[in-house]
């Protein structure tokens, strides 16, 4: 199943009567999802009872054969029979490459099978441990999915289309959670062509927006030819650096200013000298 909704229904195969219908809210683990059909309840297939309802047509044995010295493989591909869409990666992820899916999913009843055996942080626990410690090392702020130790919001346990396993380009991830707080399509704002990824640390940063660094340096890191010019941007005299920013009380003057990062249309940069109407609009934020 594709996450969402769904509508299952079983027939007669004699005379394609209607058996049974059922409605499912699909909701994989990480999901940020929550059911909202009225009186919707968790559904664990692999129970001995719900099993044995399809085992006349489909292998669920009782205890799955495994390869020999390899205890955590199952023997054949039993698991992507039913769930091809594992290896459907062009990236595995490592125990999926060998099949090891017991390495994850935990085999015996308990009373349902084949679940996580641990929390999502404890699991990956198990082999990245270090590679997590490296990647926060020295963070002042650790991304939110990642504090919660829910790994799977980001990445496929599965595989992906490259070594770092994320479900997608970082624009279409990002949005997963920070739909609304971003301008639709992405494809169209100022920093289109620049992954999210090149600004913000998907893991952690030194700054609460998951930056290298704050304010106008960090814009200069790709803008040097503005900081460079000191004053005189964007009118001669102008400064672009302060300790106050009349328009933002609170907050120092700087690149953000005036220029939304995340927008579709900066006016300073839409003719703006030639429309007197938003010039003065625009310059009234902080000159009123």
């Amino acid at each position: 199943l594709t996450e969402g909704d769904h509508r299952v229904q079983v027939h007669d195969q004699q005379d394609e009567s209607q058996l049974v219908a059922i409605r499912i809210t699909y909701a994989p683990p990480q999901s940020l999802r929550t059911p909202t059909l009225s009186g919707a309840k968790p559904y664990a297939f692999h129970g001995r009872e719900r099993e044995a309802r399809c085992t006349e047509c489909h292998s669920l044995p009782e205890v799955f054969e495994t390869f020999p010295g390899q205890p955590l493989s199952p023997a054949g591909k039993v698991c992507a029979a039913c769930h091809p869409q594992v290896e459907r990666h062009a990236n595995l992820h490592g125990p999926v490459a060998v099949y090891a899916c017991f390495m994850c999913h935990e085999p015996e009843y308990r009373p349902t099978r084949f679940q996580q055996k641990s929390s999502q942080a404890s699991l990956c626990g198990t082999c990245h441990e270090s590679y997590l410690a490296k990647v926060l090392g020295g963070k002042k702020f650790v991304h939110g999915p990642v504090a919660a130790g829910s790994c799977l919001v980001c990445h496929d346990p599965h595989g992906g289309e490259d070594a770092s396993l994320v479900r997608g380009p970082p624009q279409k991830v990002c949005l997963i959670c920070h739909a609304e707080t971003l301008p639709l399509p992405v494809e169209r704002s100022l920093h289109a062509r620049v992954s999210c990824t090149r600004c913000h640390n998907p893991h952690g940063g030194q700054t609460p927006l998951l930056t290298k660094t704050e304010g106008n340096p960090f814009c200069g890191e790709c803008h040097r030819d503005v900081l460079e010019s000191a004053e005189g941007h964007p009118i001669a005299g102008h400064p672009v650096a302060g300790d106050v920013d009349p328009s933002r009380p609170g907050r120092p003057l700087g690149c953000t200013s005036c220029h939304d990062p995340h927008s579709l249309r900066d006016i300073s940069r839409v003719n703006l000298l030639g429309n007197e109407v938003a010039q003065r609009q625009f310059c009234r934020r902080c000159h009123y």
